[in-house]
């Protein structure tokens, strides 16, 4: 009931409501009989991991960074059943939606002791490596939230004072993630990073509690050069360590030569024995593996004299290529740390069995790690490896939107990652969608990984047979189009594709839509692709013959559709990927983009240049390379939007966005008169009535589909004549009736 009023509410205000009513939704997605819990998370593709309480309620939470999108998750923790030993995560992206912006890695830690999680995060100022903070705190609804800390030093980021006099930047590369613990055991947050040449790590002693401020401040002295004596050369698994306490390991000044800049580690700091000083978990950019350092020191002098490179070798070794890290938290609310190791390299880390879950089945005094999940939350959630490109398409004819995805890649090793389209049928009902895997190769696209890949699909009719054709762009900026042989109302099927098609190359990353943009009855062809811009090429052929010059230099092609450029500020890529949709307000067109998100342009009056529309759609936080679709999947009248992106999952919003049944007067359909369709549902015809009194209609009839696309119209149509829709596949479509004074629309089902 609150549902309709709010439908309601959104057509009598639509001006209110616009850009504001995004919510994120899901309907039942099963692999095979396995339903997927969560399958609209977005996907996570190095993911890092933090233990807080969200919402204040005493049980841990787990939050999420991802470096790749930049992305913030949160799980919400429910109270472990007694006699279970497995705790329920929700996912609940309410509680991050309102979190700082960060790039590269997050790590969430009470440096105060307040009981509350602070945020520290990779500088955000360009070219400056360091480390920002914002002071955690709960707002009036007990969500955790964050106030900036205002450094008394340049950026705003975390300095130290140098022996030499002045100061400089704790440094700290966006490849890194560091180590953030009470390393001396005085109770305050101190840092552990590798130098900025590489090799040795360096212990930044936080003197908060020595200068009398408790444990509330953050005030850093580089106390060691080489904390633990311990050398990493990145040659080897195997790591240099010092013979005794106190003492660094010594290296050949050829050595320091051959090293002169860090590469890439990452570092996790924990007791496992309980002795109150740190062992130190060590991920390297050139292996797989974890290496564990055991601390035969203690709280002042760290002195790591054992290690496991290949941890836990006792149990089944981490193997992530390439480039893990480590991260500790408990995992089921056993009060024991519990370890997840996931890839930290942006590109060429492995897909699958990719977040390793390690209980901790030891005690307190001797912590002991089994591997008790491989794809830990991943599970959860659609993933498809690297990069989503998602369409709407009745592909079996039932009158349906199924989903189809293209994606980049799945990595298995270097030089194996393949490409190719996914296909999930909608085996709900008009009303309530719900979709299941059947076929993870649709098409055989993957047999063209030789020489293509990076998918993104699009259907539209161009023969004019009645059933719906595919072009597939690739990372190549070329297009596969396959002739749909089903036949009107009959199940896709397409007996083989042509690549190129019809020349058409718009350099990189081509992804295409279908529109008429020119009126004509034509679909015209619109390409996204890495540049930023969008390609427009107008179909110059017939309804049963399309053609397209395959030049952008031939008028009125244009690789500059509307203007837009989806670059952020500095950069030469962009990765556009358009689609128009029509409302009551008018034609409007959404694009993906590299970094700045989603896009949305006002296309109504078909200028040279597409005013912006809405810049609220950044709020989404979709990530990097993130490709919509929209269609009103489950009748309610607005449009859904589907979103992929380069982390390989999908989100899924209910969006503002009327489907629009209206001309383009801008009239308002008229609610106090009804439209009468019959047969309903249709066969070979229909007859379209009104009430209309003794008004005589003088219009247009228009038939639309599911998706906004119109695939009919009878100009100075007469009520009560035939409208053939023979040729019309199967489905749920809207009549439109529009006159010079104001537009009607109603549904039927074929």
């Amino acid at each position: 009931m609150l549902l309709k009023l709010f439908r309601f509410f959104f057509v009598i205000f639509p001006f209110i409501l616009w850009g504001q009513t995004f919510k994120e939704i899901s309907f039942p997605v099963y692999e095979g009989s396995q339903l997927i819990p969560q399958p609209f998370t977005g996907g996570w593709k190095c993911p890092q991991f933090s233990e807080t309480d969200f919402n204040k309620d005493g049980i841990s939470d787990i939050y999420v960074f991802d470096r790749v999108g930049n992305i913030h998750g949160a799980y919400i923790g429910k109270k472990k059943v007694t006699g279970s030993d497995k705790v329920e995560y929700v996912l609940a992206p309410e509680f991050v939606a309102h979190f700082p912006n960060a790039e590269s890695w997050v790590l969430l830690k009470d440096y105060d002791k307040d009981g509350i999680s602070d945020f520290f995060a990779y500088s955000d100022v360009p070219g400056v490596d360091g480390i920002q903070v914002w002071k955690g705190f709960y707002d009036l609804n007990n969500k955790l939230s964050f106030n900036r800390i205002n450094f008394k030093a340049p950026y705003n980021i975390i300095f130290f004072p140098l022996y030499v006099g002045g100061q400089s930047n704790l440094y700290v590369t966006r490849i890194d993630i560091p180590a953030l613990d009470d390393i001396d055991c005085d109770g305050d947050l101190d840092i552990i990073t590798f130098n900025i040449n590489g090799g040795f790590a360096e212990f930044y002693r936080n003197e908060s509690v020595e200068k009398n401020f408790k444990s509330d401040s953050l005030l850093f002295r580089l106390e060691d050069q080489c904390w633990g004596g311990f050398y990493e050369s990145g040659f080897s698994t195997k790591i240099n360590l010092s013979p005794a306490q106190g003492i660094c390991f010594k290296i050949t000044p050829g050595e320091l030569a051959g090293n002169l800049r860090h590469t890439g580690s990452t570092l996790l700091t924990i007791d496992l024995d309980n002795d109150g000083d740190k062992e130190l978990f060590l991920g390297d950019i050139s292996f797989p593996n974890i290496t564990l350092l055991t601390n035969e020191g203690n709280c002042k002098t760290a002195w790591m004299n054992k290690q496991d490179n290949y941890f836990p070798a006792y149990d089944f070794p981490v193997d992530l290529p390439v480039f893990p890290a480590a991260f500790a938290l408990d995992v089921n609310q056993d009060s024991l740390k519990d370890l997840i190791f996931t890839p930290n390299a942006v590109y060429n880390s492995v897909d699958k069995n990719a977040v390793l879950y390690y209980k901790n089945v030891g005690t307190i005094q001797k912590a002991i790690f089994k591997l008790e999940e491989s794809n830990f939350l991943i599970e959860n959630t659609i993933d498809f490896g690297k990069g989503s490109s998602p369409t709407w398409v009745d592909i079996n004819a039932d009158g349906l939107l199924d989903l189809v995805v293209g994606n980049y890649g799945n990595f298995i090793d270097p030089g194996n990652v393949p490409s190719g389209l996914f296909y999930f049928e909608n085996t709900g009902n008009l009303n309530s969608p719900s979709f299941v895997l059947k076929d993870s190769n649709f098409l055989e696209l993957k047999r063209y990984n030789s020489v293509s890949r990076d998918f993104s699909p699009t259907f539209g009719d161009l023969d004019n047979d009645g059933d719906l054709d595919v072009l597939i762009g690739d990372e190549m900026g070329k297009l596969f189009y396959g002739e749909n042989k089903g036949g009107a109302g009959k199940p896709f099927s397409a007996e083989a594709l042509v690549y190129p098609f019809m020349d058409i190359d718009v350099g990189l990353y081509a992804t295409p839509s279908f529109f008429d943009v020119n009126k004509d009855g034509l679909l015209d062809l619109i390409i996204g692709e890495r540049g930023g811009n969008i390609n427009y090429f107008q179909n110059k052929g017939t309804k049963e013959k399309p053609f397209f010059d395959d030049s952008s230099d031939y008028e009125p092609n244009s690789t500059r559709l509307g203007a837009i450029n989806t670059n952020k500020p500095g950069y030469l890529t962009g990765s556009s990927a358009p689609q128009f949709f029509q409302t009551p307000e008018g034609l409007k067109l959404i694009t993906g983009s590299e970094e700045k998100g989603l896009l949305l342009y006002d296309a109504s009056q078909r200028l040279n240049s597409f005013p912006v529309l809405s810049s609220e759609l950044s709020i989404l936080k979709n990530g990097f390379q993130v490709k919509p679709a929209l269609a009103d999947i489950n009748n309610d009248g607005f449009y859904e939007l589907i979103v992929g992106n380069a982390r390989g999952g999908l989100q899924l919003y209910a969006t503002p966005w009327r489907k629009s049944l209206v001309s383009n007067n801008g009239n308002e359909p008229d609610i106090s008169k009804k439209i009468n369709i019959y047969p309903n549902p249709a066969d070979d015809f229909i007859r379209v009535d009104i009430d209309l009194s003794s008004e005589v209609y003088k219009g247009n009839l228009y038939i639309v589909d599911a998706l906004g696309r119109t695939l009919l119209v009878i100009n100075n149509y007469i009520l009560g004549d035939q409208v053939l829709v023979s040729n019309i596949p199967k489905g749920y479509y809207f009549v439109r009736l529009e006159s010079k004074k104001a537009s009607w629309q109603a549904p039927f089902i074929k």
